[in-house]
Parts: C-alpha cells; sequence; structure tokens
C-alpha cells in the first residue's frame, strides 16, 4: 500500500510541474525538499530554494521555457523509501535556456527520475536526462557519426 501510495506522488509531481500547481506541490512536498537538478546548475532560476517553492520554482521555469510541456510516462518502480520513473518530456522550447534562444522546435527527452520519498511526501529529487539529444533536437549541435 506504502508503495502504491509514493509512486502516485512521485508521477503527482511530474503534473505539478506541468501545471504549476501550488496546492498539489504543499501537499506533496516536504519542507526540507531538494531538487539536486536545481542545485548542479548555477544557472537554474530554482537554485537553492528548498520546499514546495523549489517545486513550484522549477515548474515555472520550466514552462516558461518549454509550451505545451507533458510527461508521458513510461515505468514507475518503487522499493522502500524510493520511486524510480522513467518518462519522455515533450513540448516546445519557446524560452532561453543556457543562452540558447528559442527555436520554436518540438522536441522529446527521455528521462529517469529517482525520488526519495519521507512519510508519502518527497524528499529529494534527481534526474537522469537526454541533454545532448536535446540539443541535437534544437539544431544547436550537428548530428555526426561517431566511430568507436
Amino acid at each position: 500500500m506504502i508503495l502504491e501510495q509514493n509512486k502516485r506522488v512521485a508521477l503527482e509531481s511530474l503534473r505539478v510541474i506541468e501545471t504549476d500547481d501550488s496546492a498539489a506541490a504543499n501537499r506533496i512536498i516536504a519542507p526540507d525538499f531538494i531538487n539536486r537538478e536545481a542545485d548542479d546548475d548555477p544557472s537554474r532560476p530554482d537554485r537553492g530554494l528548498r520546499g514546495p517553492a523549489g517545486l513550484v520554482a522549477t515548474s515555472r521555469w520550466l514552462t516558461e521555457t518549454f509550451s505545451g510541456l507533458r510527461f508521458e510516462l513510461h515505468d514507475v518502480i518503487a522499493e522502500d523509501e524510493t520511486v524510480v520513473v522513467m518518462a519522455t518530456m515533450t513540448g516546445m522550447h519557446t524560452g532561453t535556456v543556457h543562452g540558447i534562444p528559442p527555436t520554436h522546435k518540438p522536441f522529446h527527452q527521455r528521462q529517469f527520475h529517482l525520488f526519495r520519498m519521507r512519510a508519502r511526501q518527497i524528499v529529494e529529487h534527481l534526474a537522469l536526462r537526454d541533454d545532448l539529444g536535446l540539443l541535437h533536437q534544437f539544431g544547436v549541435l550537428k548530428q555526426q557519426a561517431i566511430v568507436l
């Protein structure tokens, strides 16, 4: 039962990112929540924000950069206090990101999200994303064959 609840909370956090639902963020995000993705990037406006405000700031940053932002869910795995979600983020690049002006190109990006839970709230988030593939879709990098 707890594993299923943890899965639902993790999936709801992705919906919060799509919708900027601060009421949901207040319910599912622990006061000491940390988004490791934002903390690793000094240019992120949501860097250093803790708790529900951190997730809401992430949502605003993403939805201002990528219009029509959606997560297509593929797999959800839970064990103990950890939930892993495999998803594809889709949308259109309509805002500046890392100095890259809007290309107005649609994109899809595979992602793995790892959530650490406590008492049916998220306390930590990490992600692995295909950022190189995203840059190729924006036309920032030219795709070349790599010979190993």
